[in-house]
C-alpha cells in the first residue's frame, strides 16, 4: 500500500471516530440529568474547610455527548436565606457515553476569612463585628473548626457558642451545556439539596 492510501485511511478513521463522539451515531433528544450523590468532609480546619461534592451525570440518549461550561455553586440554607459558600465556573469538557453515566467527584474549599467574612464585611452596611457574627455560624454548620482572629475573637466565640452545629442543609445549583452533532444545547439550571 502506498503512503497516500495509508494517509487517506487514517484520516477516514479519525473522521469516523469524531463523528461518533459528537452524536452522528445516534440522536440526542433529551438533556442529561444530574444527581447529587453526596457532600463530604475532607479536612476541617479553623481557617479553611475542604470538602468533596459528588455528582452522577446520566445521558439517556443513543448518542454520546460532551458537557461544556459545567458550573456549580454550593449554598448553606439558613434563617437569613441561602448563603453561597463556593462556586466553580466552567470545568473542562466531560464526555458522557450514549446511554451511560459519569461520576464527578470534585473537591472544594471554604475560607472563613476570604470566603465568608470578607464578602459580608464588604457588603452594604456591614461592619467587621456584624460580618464576623454572621460568617461564624455558617462556618460551624458546614463542619469547620472555630476560627481564630484576635481582633474579633470575642465576637467569634459568642457567635460560635450560639450557633447550631451540623447537620447543614445545603443547596447546589448546577448548569451546563451539551455539545451534540446538531450544536449546543443549554440545559436549564437545576437546584439540588443535600443534608450533611
Amino acid at each position: 500500500m502506498r503512503k497516500g492510501h495509508i494517509y487517506i485511511l487514517a484520516v477516514a478513521l479519525v473522521v469516523l471516530g469524531l463523528s461518533g463522539l459528537v452524536g452522528c451515531a445516534g440522536s440526542v433528544k433529551e438533556p442529561c440529568t444530574v444527581k447529587l450523590n453526596y457532600i463530604s468532609d475532607l479536612w476541617n480546619g479553623s481557617e479553611v474547610y475542604v470538602g468533596e461534592v459528588s455528582f452522577t451525570i446520566d445521558n439517556p440518549n443513543s448518542a454520546p455527548v460532551a458537557l461544556s461550561s459545567f458550573t456549580y455553586s454550593i449554598h448553606v440554607k439558613g434563617k437569613e436565606g441561602a448563603t453561597k459558600i463556593y462556586e466553580k465556573i466552567g470545568l473542562p469538557e466531560v464526555y458522557v457515553p450514549a446511554k451511560g453515566k459519569v461520576d464527578l467527584n470534585l473537591p472544594f474549599f471554604v475560607s472563613w476569612y476570604e470566603g465568608l467574612f470578607v464578602p459580608k464585611y464588604t457588603s452594604v452596611g456591614a461592619d467587621a463585628v456584624s460580618a464576623a457574627a454572621s460568617a461564624t455560624p455558617i462556618f460551624k454548620i458546614i463542619g469547620g473548626k472555630k476560627p481564630s482572629y484576635a481582633a474579633l475573637q470575642a465576637v467569634i466565640d459568642k457567635a460560635w457558642d450560639a450557633a447550631p452545629g451540623p447537620p447543614a442543609e445545603l443547596m447546589v445549583k448546577v448548569s451546563f451545556d451539551m455539545l451534540t452533532s446538531k450544536g449546543v444545547i443549554t440545559v436549564p439550571p437545576v437546584e439540588l439539596t443535600y443534608t450533611k
